[in-house]
């Protein structure tokens, strides 16, 4: 029996400039496109594919696809995520001896910064905390300095770099840093120095929305003269978002799977056939989620989905599973 490929999942290793499908391929090598730009092979066996990955321009991210004699496989997203962050110092001058008076800027650091992700949920679903690294088209800049401090692998250490890991929770939406290192070689009698800064966490949606992190805090530097500083990050997006637009496009399995009804604030829907460990997700018919969760749909029958506190009159109910995904409107 003929079986197409299938993509379980992908990962970006940006210090190699690859990419890993995680999937069934078979044994015979075939292509693999990114946003309909064919990537070149690294390796090919049955569950893994590591194929290059460019850092910018076409190909960089966007739907992932695996071709073979077999035929075609599923799709999935590659995310981009992209945004600036920006570490402001401000000083009071006091221009009336009062103790009191306007906040002056007096230093900043700026930071572009991007990763690649496959957000769409995964099987085995107990994989929720996933590494990443940002990717080489990030760096950064310091106010009165010209220099560009452009991306560094967080296992190395050289001078006017910046490196930034962290880590993404898939269940709870929201992503979590390690320090952001800038490492900096003034190239004269100053000598050099590094900086560090924590953010916070932060959170997604699979619209494409970032959401979170705006601080103030007061630290004291020398001569006991307080200092205020502001993080911020703007703007602020996810490039190729795997939305419920995308997720139906490149659905695999037939509704007739599937059948739906509501109960009070329950989703009931009858299986016609076994899926697995399923990830059900409720979406706005314009990509926001509204509410996820994780269903071991084991054999043919009727399991729910709980829907209480949900304010939509159209919504999308989204089952993926490692046989595939399958999309049903819900009017509520």
């Amino acid at each position: 029996m003929r079986s197409s490929p299938s993509i379980s999942y992908l990962m970006a290793d940006e210090v190699k400039s690859q990419l890993q499908i995680h999937g069934s391929f078979g044994i015979d090598s075939g292509s693999v496109s990114i946003e309909d730009t064919t990537v070149g092979i690294v390796s090919w066996s049955d569950t893994l594919i590591i194929c290059n990955l460019p850092d910018t321009g076409k190909g960089a991210g966007g739907h992932v696809a695996v071709q073979t004699v077999k035929g075609m496989s599923n799709k999935r997203t590659l995310s981009v995520f992209s945004l600036d962050f920006l570490h402001s110092k401000f000083a009071q001058e006091d221009l009336g001896g009062q103790g009191v008076g306007d906040s002056v800027r007096i230093g900043y650091q700026k930071w572009k910064l991007s990763w690649r992700f496959d957000i769409s949920p995964r099987v085995p679903l107990a994989a929720f905390l996933i590494p990443f690294e940002i990717s080489k088209s990030s760096y950064g800049k310091m106010i009165g300095l010209s220099t560009i401090f452009s991306w560094e692998d967080t296992n190395t250490y050289t001078y006017a770099t910046i490196q930034l890991s962290g880590y993404v929770d898939l269940n709870n939406s929201t992503i979590h840093f390690k320090s952001l290192q800038m490492h900096i070689d003034l190239a004269n009698s100053y000598g050099a120095y590094d900086t560090a800064v924590y953010l916070l966490p932060i959170t997604f949606d699979s619209s494409g929305i970032l959401s979170g992190f705006h601080r103030n805090y007061l630290y004291c530097e020398c001569y006991s003269a307080f200092i205020t500083c502001r993080d911020t990050l703007f703007p602020r997006q996810i490039l190729f978002p795997p939305n419920p637009k995308n997720t139906v496009a490149d659905q695999s399995q037939s509704n007739n799977f599937v059948k739906i009804w509501l109960i009070d604030h329950l989703i009931a829907f009858q299986a016609s056939s076994p899926l697995g460990e399923t990830t059900a997700s409720l979406y706005t018919v314009d990509g926001r989620l509204l509410k996820r969760a994780n269903i071991n749909i084991s054999a043919r029958g009727t399991y729910t989905f709980d829907a209480n506190g949900i304010n939509a009159r159209i919504a999308f109910l989204v089952l993926q599973s490692a046989k595939g995904v399958i999309a049903k409107k819900v009017m509520f």
